[in-house]
């Protein structure tokens, strides 16, 4: 827990943040789950046979094949997403996305931007906003020249190729259950009523933030989550398209490839702020994680926009 920022007149007791760290992994999860999705709508229904994903960045979403089909079935998709940390982006090197002292001090955090306010209760939560560049390449494989060739120019005649364009969709950034459970304590509203639903939580979150709060049942794990659902507009650039000559195998050329990279550009929340009186902050609970080496973030694809009712700057 870090010391206070500003203490609200008439409250004997000041208002004290504790800082909280969302899971970037759904984020990059959601990302590559959208764009796979959005590269076979592109392409005619049912063309791909087979679906591969390189990373342990899975999703219950992302259509994947077994490994054994790999070398069966034609025509495939295959992706690989990669992360840079290091890339140039939009805003980079401002206090708006990026963090630019050890600590915060008295005199603002006016970089934080509202997620969750109750006054009458004393309670808000605010989070750091971030700027994240993910690469995905991508290899198209076919069984024949003729196919190659057709698929190539029906992609080039489909998307923008080495010219920016915007992407948009609502993407879900976990909440953490700890995070949740002081909400709920402050709130005197339980996480799960005696029947063990979470509806009247959720009804009094959802009546008190600027973007929806979503929950969710982790299937594998049985693990109770929260998501932040939110608009996001992705900066998108395709680049590297490439054919090769195809691969032989015995006296028959077996696989024509395609391919090319998408590099996607999107605002995300990073940390999550707290703010409430001191005393409430010295209860928050420990509540231990299943660990799991293989990262399954779940989101929300059904993209009402129009329902949200959302503040200016979402949209």
């Amino acid at each position: 827990m870090l010391e206070n920022t500003v203490d609200k007149k008439n409250v004997h007791d000041p208002i004290q943040y504790m800082q909280m760290m969302g899971s970037v992994a759904h984020t990059y999860g959601n990302a590559l789950a959208f764009i796979q999705k959005w590269l076979v709508d592109i392409f005619p229904e049912n063309l791909f046979k087979t679906f591969h994903v390189n990373s342990k960045i899975a999703h219950r979403q992302l259509r994947s094949t077994n490994q054994e089909y790999l070398k069966k079935q034609k025509p495939m998709l295959i992706l690989r997403p990669r992360i840079e940390h290091d890339e140039d982006r939009f805003l980079s090197g401002t206090p708006l996305i990026e963090r630019q002292l050890l600590s915060y001090n008295n005199f603002g955090m006016d970089n934080l931007f509202n997620f969750f306010e109750d006054k009458e209760k004393e309670i808000a939560i605010k989070f750091q906003l971030n700027r994240t560049v993910m690469y995905v390449d991508v290899i198209l494989v076919f069984s024949t020249l003729m196919q190659q060739l057709n698929y190539v120019n029906f992609f080039k005649n489909s998307v923008p190729i080495g010219i920016p364009f915007d992407l948009t969709t609502c993407f879900e950034s976990y909440l953490s259950q700890e995070m949740m459970q002081v909400v709920s304590n402050i709130s005197g509203i339980p996480l799960f009523d005696e029947s063990g639903c979470t509806k009247p939580f959720l009804d009094y979150v959802n009546g008190h933030t600027n973007t929806p709060v979503t929950y969710k049942i982790q299937g594998s794990t049985q693990t109770n989550e929260f998501y932040k659902y939110y608009p996001v507009r992705i900066d998108t650039k395709i680049d590297s398209l490439n054919t090769d000559d195809g691969e032989r195998v015995g006296h028959v050329m077996d696989s024509y490839q395609m391919s090319f990279t998408i590099r996607m550009e999107f605002f995300n929340p990073g940390f999550y702020y707290l703010f409430a009186t001191e005393s409430w902050l010295k209860k928050v609970p420990k509540i231990d994680v299943q660990d799991n080496s293989v990262l399954i973030p779940v989101y929300t694809d059904v993209v009402l926009k129009e329902e949200l009712e959302l503040d200016a700057g979402w949209s």
